[in-house]
């Protein structure tokens, strides 16, 4: 399985990010989405629903298709960042 886990996540924040944006106006106005990158990859290293996910997939060996989409169906550790 070869995937490019920054650039999911960077790619979930770009889905999620219009929402935020919606929501905290000012404060997307002042933010850059790609200060969340970081924090949002550590986020996603400490979810268990998360790991056990990644570990299923790569156990079936999943494409990575499959797995983008587990990365944008965990989109809570976007939530809890901002």
């Amino acid at each position: 399985m070869n995937i490019n886990l920054k650039e999911e996540v960077r790619r979930a924040i770009k889905a999620e990010w219009p929402a935020f944006a919606a929501s905290h106006p000012k404060l997307a106005a002042v933010l850059d989405e790609t200060v969340l990158l970081d924090p949002a990859m550590q986020s996603l290293a400490d979810d268990a629903e998360y790991v056990e996910a990644m570990q299923t997939a790569t156990a079936v060996g999943a494409g990575g298709e499959i797995v983008a989409d587990i990365i944008l169906r965990h989109r809570q550790w976007l939530r809890r960042l901002v």
